[in-house]
């Protein structure tokens, strides 16, 4: 994690949480051995799924426990192979790293029957792929054809990256006018033969208000509303629409908003799951513990709109939420999830927030645009695959379109993770009553 100016506590703090974390997975995954030794049946192939079973209840457990945020978690380390996509439309991403685990438990229990009886359980295998097969094909068939034709928006995303935010273009205001000529000339050419383009920061320093009494209640207001979309509405086409990442102090509350204009008009959004430590400080924290200097409000369930069209919005860790993205995306033909991860260095937290969009799609069978200023960004089908993106720390314009109606239906659209809690609880209670059964005799 990179030094946070100002926070430098907080950054300190969360580096060195990676040993107290470290001794807990370590714990985790030594309880979970345990219950395995003790849980094991005469079945090799009951067996692989009781592995299955307790590794993929301890990556549920871990990735509510960090907000989503489990970077170890086997659903990332598939994120590349297509099949795993189509997996997770079924119960989650959740279930994909599921069938990574028991694939795992399988090869070992195959290893241990070889070694016990001199020969591999042949008959166990083709089971195993019999069923891993019909699930494949079984989500394939009620999914559908993905969509291919029909009306969509023309969208581009800017990429600008930085390393050091001091590095972007901030802007200036005086005497009612906003000005930022470097991102004005980004937008302008993003512009051509595209209805919506998108700048995924804020072309500011501070926040955008809605009022003088909002600015003088909020420290961090520094530009109204109405000088931006003034300066937009200066150099950009009527025909497209502008969406920008920025905080808003709105009646003298902060908010991480994304804030969409059309001309005069203005729809938006506001970040509604917010983030311990990140968005807010909880009530137990003092001084120095917070990752901001500021506390960010929850929104309220005001939705942005492009051209009339009304859609999902995920902000930041929102992405993260599975329940919450499943929410908004049963009320939206697509979804934009923006987002930073510059407070981490290199690529590896921009590459898992992808392969984290990537998932979201493929669960609830809607298109996502990911959008990064330093990247990667990406337009993301409905089934998880990528339609076109943009690399980590590359300069430039993506170009895509976001279809209207490109919705696929999906298993975990309609009953979201349910199935693979019952999978797991269901293999746990076998297994617990065929050993206290063993015990008895």
């Amino acid at each position: 994690m990179r030094l946070l100016q100002g926070d430098e506590l907080f950054s300190y703090l969360v580096r060195a949480s990676a040993l107290p974390m470290l001794a807990l997975i370590a714990c985790a995954f030594g309880a979970l051995a345990l219950s395995f030794a003790l849980l094991r049946s005469r079945s090799w192939l009951f067996n692989s799924l009781i592995g299955a079973a307790l590794y993929g209840a301890l990556e549920l457990g871990f990735m509510r426990l960090l907000g989503g945020y489990y970077l170890p978690s086997l659903s990332y380390a598939v994120a590349g192979f297509a099949p795993a996509f189509t997996f997770a439309s079924i119960a989650g991403a959740g279930f994909a790293a599921l069938l990574v685990a028991w694939v795992n438990s399988l090869v070992s229990e195959a290893v241990v029957a070889y070694r016990v009886k001199g020969h591999v359980p042949l008959s166990g295998i083709a089971i195993a792929l019999a069923c891993a097969c019909a699930l494949y094909c079984g989500a394939k068939f009620y999914s559908g054809a993905l969509p291919q034709n029909g009306p969509a928006i023309s969208a581009a995303v800017v990429q600008e990256p930085y390393t050091n935010p001091s590095e972007l273009p901030a802007g200036s205001y005086a005497d009612g006018v906003f000005s930022n000529d470097a991102v004005a000339s980004l937008l302008s050419a993003a512009a051509a033969q595209s209805e919506l383009v998108i700048y995924p920061f804020t072309p500011l320093q501070g926040a955008t208000y809605d009022a003088a009494s909002s600015s003088e209640a909020n420290a961090l207001a520094r530009v109204p509303d109405a000088a931006v979309g003034q300066w937009l509405k200066n150099f950009m086409p009527a025909s497209t629409t502008v969406l920008l990442w920025n905080s808003a102090v709105l009646k003298g509350v902060l908010y991480d908003q994304y804030a969409v204009w059309n001309g005069d008009t203005k729809s938006e959004y506001e970040k509604r799951d917010l983030y311990a430590l990140s968005d807010y400080a909880p009530s137990w924290v003092s001084g120095g513990l917070h990752g901001h200097t500021y506390t960010i409000a929850a929104g309220s369930d005001a939705r942005a709109q492009i051209a009339g069209t009304t859609f999902g919005s995920l902000i930041c860790s929102e992405l993260h939420q599975q329940d919450f993205a499943r929410a908004e995306a049963a009320r939206s033909p697509f979804i934009i999830a923006i987002g930073s991860d510059a407070m981490f260095p290199y690529d590896l937290m921009g590459n898992y927030s992808l392969a984290a969009a990537r998932y979201r799609a493929a669960e609830n069978g809607i298109p996502i645009l990911r959008g990064n200023i330093n990247g990667p960004s990406a337009f993301i089908n409905a089934d998880g695959s990528i339609q076109s993106s943009l690399g980590y720390f590359e300069k430039g314009e993506l170009r895509g379109s976001l279809p209207l109606h490109g919705r696929i239906p999906t298993l975990f659209a309609r009953w979201g993770a349910i199935p693979l809690y019952a999978l797991i609880a269901c293999t746990l209670l076998g297994a617990a009553l065929l050993r206290l059964r063993a015990t008895a005799r």
